[in-house]
């Protein structure tokens, strides 16, 4: 798998991290680091532990990840999650949290064959 067709699997903007990072080899570096963040896994821990602050905390840098890298699809996702989770008032809503999961988890497997 090439980068460029880990990033339309995904659902993310090839040409927006290539101009980021202004080299290929740059943005595939830095896409691999992905695979050993920590944030999903925190992000897990703190959504069935009811830590809304963490989650919310967890959920917000996962997005500021994806935004950096431009994994659009899981941007969006996180996105959505971070912002059900602004107010602290409500536990983590489950059906956001599946799509935050099942695009890391696509984004992680897509990694892994590219690594």
């Amino acid at each position: 798998m090439t980068l460029q067709e880990l990033y339309e699997k995904t659902g993310g903007d090839y040409e927006s991290a290539l101009g980021r990072f202004r080299d290929e080899t740059r943005v595939r570096r830095f896409a691999l680091m992905f695979l050993q963040d920590e944030t999903m896994a925190q992000l897990k821990q703190a959504v069935a532990c009811d830590d809304r602050e963490r989650a919310f905390h967890m959920a917000h840098t996962l997005k500021g990840l994806a935004l950096n890298m431009s994994f659009d699809r899981l941007a969006a996702s996180s996105s959505a999650l971070t912002e059900q989770l602004r107010s602290g008032d409500a536990p983590a809503d489950e059906a956001l949290y599946a799509a935050v999961a099942a695009d890391h988890g696509a984004l992680v497997e897509a990694l892994e064959q590219l690594a």
